[in-house]
């Protein structure tokens, strides 16, 4: 699985002076026959995660604040998400 967390315009020299450009170079993390969860961000960088996704038929959960619930703290945190497809 890969987690794709929140996105700013930090690091640009390497990664791109723009939204779109730093969330395409992380979505390098997305391979083929994994499944990838995206912390809900701007529709900026949405749009390039999902195509990237749909180009690699990668099944992709979006989620927000709102459906995260925080099972550790400390250094590595552990979290939790509740998705429509948990409810089943």
């Amino acid at each position: 699985m890969a987690v794709i967390t929140n996105i700013g315009l930090e690091h640009t020299a390497i990664l791109g002076s723009t939204l779109a450009a730093i969330a395409a170079e992380k979505s390098g993390i997305l391979k083929p026959g994994c499944r990838a969860v995206l912390y809900g961000q701007s529709r900026e960088v949405g749009e390039v995660v999902a195509r990237v996704c749909a180009e690699k038929e990668i099944p992709l959960t979006v989620t927000d604040a709102s459906q995260l619930t925080l099972l550790s703290s400390g250094p590595h945190r552990e979290w939790a998400c509740r998705s429509p497809e948990s409810a089943r």
